[in-house]
């Protein structure tokens, strides 16, 4: 499982040069409704984490509040690896 993780967080970070792509992932890590496609959803929460302790004081307070508002009702999930 590490390593798909680590495959899936390297082909997010093929897309960081997008302005949205934090909104991306917060998309990806919240509501990807396949449960097959649980790994892109825990390498997704893990680069929002590294996203957002990085560049925090580069993220616009709203990108930061949407973030926070959103993975916050996350985590309420079903799912352990997603949970952690």
């Amino acid at each position: 499982i590490a390593i798909a993780i680590l495959i899936a967080i390297k082909q997010l970070q093929q897309v960081n040069s997008v302005a949205d792509y934090n909104h991306y992932l917060v998309y990806i890590f919240t509501k990807l409704p396949d449960p097959a496609q649980e790994i892109i959803r825990i390498a997704a929460g893990l680069q929002i984490k590294n996203n957002l302790s990085r560049h925090f004081d580069y993220i616009s307070p709203e990108a930061r509040q949407y973030s926070k508002s959103e993975v916050l009702l996350s985590l309420a999930g079903r799912s352990p690896g997603v949970r952690n």
